[in-house]
């Protein structure tokens, strides 16, 4: 029973979002919008501030990691890629010891 009522729900609003999108797309306004060179400035301007944001965001990130002397991901997995060859050797050494105690018996 809920679960009818929660999948009509979804359905219903579905079908009001295709509507609303519809809508939108056939609407004058957005085409006027979207043939407006100063619109489409203004978008390419916004985003490419938001890409330099995050660029910056990161640098400043990447420095106060730095500073504070944390490790950053990949300097982690680096010593993580090395920890594991280094156990890697520690067990071959190990079979190798054991074989070799095994022969002196």
């Amino acid at each position: 029973m809920l679960r009818e009522v929660l999948e009509d729900a979804i359905e219903r609003g579905e079908k009001i979002k295709k509507d609303i999108v519809r809508e939108l797309l056939s609407s004058t306004a957005l085409a006027d919008l979207l043939h407006s060179k100063r619109f489409l400035e203004t978008v390419t301007r916004i985003l490419n501030s938001k890409k330099e944001v995050s660029r910056l965001i990161r640098r400043h990130v990447r420095d106060v990691l730095k500073v504070m002397s944390i490790a950053s991901k990949g300097e982690l997995q680096s010593c993580e890629k090395r920890m594991h060859e280094l156990e890697r050797r520690v067990d071959q050494l190990s079979r190798h010891s054991k074989k070799k105690k095994s022969r002196r018996r």
